[in-house]
């Protein structure tokens, strides 16, 4: 594995780490709280509004760079939150009886 490989995957860690981490905060708030399609709304809009106002960091806008992190991330959050809405709308199946 070279440099770049290794730097990649360490990249992918922390990435999937991070996501893995936010999933188990929201998770546990949505059992936390009564209203839970309120609660996605508000997480979605917030995601959306921060992707939408960040800018590039060398003030060009059309930065192709920092288009395809933002676009990336919003595609990963768009992800997480239809798995999040499924998981709510779906009926659970019940539960099995403890084995004697």
């Amino acid at each position: 594995m070279d440099m770049l490989q290794k730097n990649l995957a360490a990249v992918r860690g922390e990435a999937m780490g991070a996501s893995l981490l936010a999933a188990a905060a929201i998770q546990t708030s949505m059992m936390l709280i009564p209203n839970r399609e309120e609660l996605l709304e508000g997480i979605s809009a917030w995601i959306d509004d921060t992707l939408n106002q960040s800018r590039s960091s060398h003030g060009d806008p059309d930065d192709e760079y920092t288009t395809m992190v933002r676009e990336t991330a919003r595609n990963l959050v768009t992800q997480h939150l239809d798995g999040l809405w499924h998981s709510l709308k779906s009926p659970r199946p019940p539960k099995s009886p403890p084995l004697p």
